[in-house]
């Protein structure tokens, strides 16, 4: 008989790589400007395999080792959601900690930038860490949370189809993100979200769903429900820190200069700032929002 500790190391496990490959499949599906391969080759260049087995490993090993307080019979209900909410943290506190001390490792795959660190540091008055992805990834995003591991990454296409004032555009609304704390931010509400669903879940719903015939049924319908829904409102918080951060880049860099950044970003990408995602407004909505910044001041 399989050990239930294993069981549930296995599973706890497997749900990042089911999540990971359910996003990349939305993505195909919603993106219409983009074909199946172009998306398949973005995914491939922004996914690193070395980050990916040293969290799944971590993962199995804390859920096995810790899988037996989950066992204990006589823990009151404050005793369970204590251990829930234990398990949310970890869970989702986990990437966001480990994923840029990886990168800081990695110098074969993660280039220093200096001189763009100097010109930050010049011109938008901030020390910030910048790593170039020597991969073709037509992208670039801010990572950490904790003050040493700030690092904004720039995907090797974008130094050659950027010019200077639109690099240094990107990197402005990158470090928006990074100097207004919105990854901590969003980590902190994605644990506060799936928290008060799995406690409604466990403690409110579930007992429900198991006195009628068909609640296993309606159980996992509920639960994907519940997912959707907690997708979504990550989502919104998302999307107000996009419009946040290219307003702070208008501010560093001006409003035109963010504005033609956007617009080359949609045409290299194949027009995919004009599809609407969960985590991002669409580029006509963008720009919109950058004029009213303004506008209103």
């Amino acid at each position: 008989m399989i050990d239930r500790r294993l069981i549930f190391a296995l599973v706890t496990t497997v749900i990042p790589v089911i999540t990971l490959f359910a996003s990349l499949a939305a993505e195909i599906l919603f993106s219409k400007n983009q074909k199946f391969f172009e998306s398949i080759k973005q995914f491939k260049s922004g996914f690193d395999f070395v980050y990916f087995i040293l969290f799944s490993i971590i993962v199995f090993v804390l859920s096995y080792t810790f899988s037996p307080i989950l066992d204990i019979q006589d823990k009151n209900q404050a005793g369970s959601i204590l251990i829930l909410i234990f398990f949310i943290v970890f869970f989702y506190g986990l990437g966001p900690l480990l994923y840029p001390i990886v990168i800081l490792f990695r110098s074969s795959r993660y280039e220093e930038y200096k001189d763009m660190e100097k010109i930050i540091q010049v011109e938008m008055n901030y020390a910030v860490k910048v790593r170039i992805v020597n991969r073709e990834l037509i992208n670039a995003f801010a990572t950490g949370i904790l003050p040493f591991s700030k690092i904004i990454l720039i995907g090797m296409p974008l130094l050659t189809d950027l010019t200077n004032d639109e690099l240094k555009a990107v990197i402005a609304h990158e470090l928006g993100h990074t100097k207004k704390h919105h990854l901590f931010y969003l980590m902190l509400i994605m644990i506060v979200i799936q928290i008060i669903i799995m406690i409604i879940y466990n403690h409110m719903l579930l007992p429900f769903f198991l006195l009628h015939k068909f609640g296993w049924l309606v159980k996992g319908i509920t639960f994907g429900l519940l997912l959707v829904i907690s997708n979504e409102i990550l989502g919104f918080f998302q999307r107000k820190m996009e419009y946040d951060a290219d307003k702070f880049a208008a501010k560093i860099v001006g409003k035109n200069s963010i504005k033609k950044a956007l617009e080359k970003l949609n045409k290299i990408t194949g027009g995919k700032l004009q599809v609407k995602s969960i985590s991002h407004p669409t580029l006509e909505q963008r720009l919109l929002s950058i004029e009213e910044s303004f506008s209103n001041e």
